[in-house]
């Protein structure tokens, strides 16, 4: 059984009733939400790829199992219902679904269809698909890699290591959160700049930028010649920005931190105003490393990432 790779940019099986009412999932209706500010989205599923619950020969409702999840983009609830998904040609048979009948209006406005919990699984909750396949025996290892390329696009491999985009050499460590792929860094530099202080840090594939606490975040922004609202000139070179993990360092180049909009470009490391210390090691860093997330074990590997494509 070979590991099965699949592009990074999914429409999930599931689609439609990911974030809209079952009543929206077909291809004439409309609907309107009530959010807590009072506002309505109507025709939520516009633009959207559409699933047919009520077609499904492999769709159960659970209506006894409800749920609400906070984000940063406001409350969704919802119900749980039971489906195959397909990713690439990985088959999942009786997987946890999450419908939503309330969402806040960014949700319907991102373009995507829905969400694939790749996370770790919580005592209680539903069990994410890589759990379910890997129970099913569908995986040759408990384990998924991403690469990323130059631009937002790339490859999960799910069962296995990414062998034609990153190295075969893999260097792991524990996770020390029951929740996210989260670990420790011992110390950061770019050029003069540099700490030792030690931080928890999280693999996060969602995020465009490198996050640091903002006093930290504030140092680099300088160290690269950014201005400060982030900006940066989009030829500026400066040195690159070295980690500490488990005491083997990690070369994040610094032209994976200068995102290119159209003629604008930002430095990509921004400051994290909370009351934690933790470091969020987005896209710049995956890009440089293959993240291999061993989500059984809860360990989390990196490997470098050796080849690109057009």
């Amino acid at each position: 059984m070979s590991p099965l790779e699949h592009p990074l940019k999914h429409s999930f099986a599931w689609a439609c009733t990911a974030i809209c009412s079952e009543e929206c999932c077909n291809e004439n209706a409309t609907t309107t939400i009530n959010t807590n500010d009072n506002s309505t989205i109507d025709d939520n599923c516009s633009g959207k790829n559409l699933l047919k619950s009520a077609t499904s020969k492999t769709y159960v409702k659970n209506d006894a199992k409800n749920w609400a999840i906070q984000y940063e983009f406001g409350l969704c609830i919802g119900f749980q219902g039971e489906d195959t998904v397909t990713l690439g040609n990985l088959i999942v048979p009786k997987c946890a679904v999450g419908q939503v009948f309330e969402m806040p209006p960014g949700l319907a406005n991102f373009e995507y269809d829905g969400l694939l919990g790749l996370g770790l699984s919580t005592e209680g909750k539903a069990a994410p698909v890589l759990y379910t396949a890997e129970q099913q025996k569908l995986l040759k290892q408990p384990i998924f890699t991403v690469f990323l390329n130059n631009t937002s696009q790339g490859f999960i491999t799910y069962g296995g290591l990414d062998e034609k985009y990153c190295s075969p050499d893999v260097e792991y460590v524990n996770i020390t959160s029951d929740i996210w792929y989260q670990f420790k860094m011992d110390s950061f530099s770019m050029g003069a700049e540099n700490s030792s202080d030690g931080w928890e840090v999280i693999s996060e594939l969602n995020s465009k930028k490198i996050l640091a606490p903002e006093a930290i975040s504030t140092q680099l922004l300088q160290a690269a010649g950014a201005s400060e609202n982030g900006t940066i000139d989009c030829n500026a070179t400066f040195e690159d920005l070295k980690l500490i993990i488990n005491a083997k360092e990690y070369v994040i180049p610094s032209k994976y931190l200068i995102l290119k909009n159209n003629n604008e470009c930002m430095f990509a490391v921004g400051g994290r105003n909370t009351t934690n210390s933790n470091w969020i090691l987005g896209e710049p860093f995956i890009r440089s490393y293959c993240n291999i997330y061993g989500f059984k074990d809860k360990t989390i590997g990196f490997a470098k990432a050796i080849a690109q494509f057009a």
